[in-house]
């Protein structure tokens, strides 16, 4: 089955919260974990006993989940916390990192999980970067190699392949579409706010994705996955 028939009709999976095993003493972290993928999968994690950080920009959103899920799984032994991230403002990226490098003592997986799609023409970070590129790409790719040190830690104690960063992405990354036009030529971002987002689009997920592959080559204890996922932008 190709790709493409695939993401549209996937196969039953063979991993669901029926199924998996207690998660008990890993840590996870998930961006854009205040709705969508990203609260679903916090869900699951904590029903199993986790220790899920939740990377948001809102305070009062993302603690309105945690108290949500922990009134919905009483039992549980699980923890979740909020971690600020503004993944539109790389200034403040190493902050957010931070908190976790000097609280925590291993992470066993990362979700880059966050991301926008299509915002208005002329969106734009703190820094002037094209919106999706700065958060789908430069943000993530920044608060990924900013964690990799404890990843690499958590590698050496954890079973092989377990320690992971998995990057949501869109289908369209799988499409063999035209890349934007300037997009070869422009080489800090900041004139593609000039383009339709449309047209930024897929040459942001695909290059993240490559860069993000090519990065983690070279450490070979950490696995490096792409998620593909049809589903409503929210959250």
């Amino acid at each position: 089955m190709s790709v493409r028939c695939s993401t549209l009709s996937p196969h039953k999976p063979t991993l669901t919260e029926e199924n998996l095993p207690d998660q008990a003493g890993k840590v996870f972290l998930i961006t854009g974990a205040s709705g969508g993928i990203g609260k679903e999968l916090v869900k699951i994690l904590y029903l199993k006993n986790a220790k899920i950080w939740l990377a948001a920009r809102s305070y009062s959103k993302t603690q309105a989940v945690i108290n949500e899920i922990k009134a919905a799984h009483p039992t549980s032994t699980g923890e979740m916390i909020f971690l600020k991230l503004e993944l539109d403002d790389l200034s403040t990226i190493k902050a957010s990192a931070q908190e976790i490098l000097s609280r925590e003592t291993r992470l066993d997986v990362l979700w880059n999980n966050a991301g926008v799609m299509v915002p208005p023409q002329g969106s734009t970070t703190v820094q002037g970067h094209e919106l999706q590129l700065g958060i789908n790409n430069l943000g993530h790719q920044l608060f990924t190699q900013l964690l990799t040190p404890l990843l690499e830690r958590t590698s050496k104690v954890a079973p092989r392949d377990s320690v992971r960063v998995i990057w949501v992405s869109v289908g369209i990354t799988r499409r063999n579409l035209v890349v934007a036009s300037g997009w070869r030529s422009v080489a800090d971002g900041h004139k593609l706010a000039s383009l339709h987002p449309f047209e930024i689009l897929p040459s942001i997920h695909t290059t993240s994705i490559i860069n993000l592959y090519s990065y983690f080559a070279k450490i070979r204890d950490i696995a490096v996955f792409t998620l593909i996922i049809l589903t409503l932008i929210s959250g």
